[in-house]
């Protein structure tokens, strides 16, 4: 291939470079449009994923013993088109407040140690503050869900709550490891101070 003066003198790197780029773009956005119809594909077929329908399950039914009330759990994607795991209850708005969206999560992380639990997965949770705001029963049915499905399913359940609002009557002896005050180091969490 022969090239004459002018043709060097008329190259410019940056012509090329910007029809890379263009090319670059227009193939990743082929791509990533791809990528999308396959993840909304993959949405819209749940009902044939069995692990999927037995953490809805198993979320459904922790929600139930503890609010008495139907819940549901649902995967939408985001705009960045990542899954987001959405909660709610169908009938009612209450997951629009606080307390029963912190029991929702609750139910969400419980439901998947519980579907997980034969697999390579954690087998801890840690919950800050899960009793604030909840009335006696809610409190009363939170903790005995949590005692028993731990001691089934081999879960070490962790959560902190101000003692004013635990309820009364329960004994949290056998299962406390450590009540923490700031008296002095020993009820720190790592027995000092930073």
């Amino acid at each position: 291939m022969k090239f004459s003066l002018c043709d060097i003198l008329n190259y410019t790197p940056l012509d090329e470079i910007e029809k890379k780029k263009e090319k670059i773009e227009e193939t990743q956005k082929n791509d990533l449009q791809n990528i999308k119809e396959q993840l909304k594909n993959i949405l819209d077929n749940t009902a044939g994923c069995e692990l999927y329908m037995d953490i809805r399950r198993t979320f459904s039914q922790i929600v139930k013993r503890i609010l008495n009330e139907d819940a549901l759990i649902t995967i939408t994607y985001n705009s960045n088109f990542n899954i987001d795991f959405k909660p709610n209850f169908p009938n009612s708005s209450k997951a629009d407040g606080s307390t029963y969206y912190k029991i929702l999560c609750i139910a969400f992380d419980l439901a998947i140690l519980i579907n997980y639990r034969t697999r390579s997965h954690f087998r801890f949770v840690y919950h800050d503050d899960i009793m604030a705001g909840d009335d006696y029963g809610i409190k009363t049915r939170l903790i005995e869900t949590v005692t028993e499905i731990s001691k089934k399913y081999d879960i070490q359940y962790v959560f902190s709550s101000i003692q004013d609002d635990l309820p009364s009557g329960f004994d949290f002896s056998k299962n406390t490891v450590l009540r923490l005050h700031d008296k002095d180091d020993s009820g720190k969490l790592f027995k000092m101070s930073f």
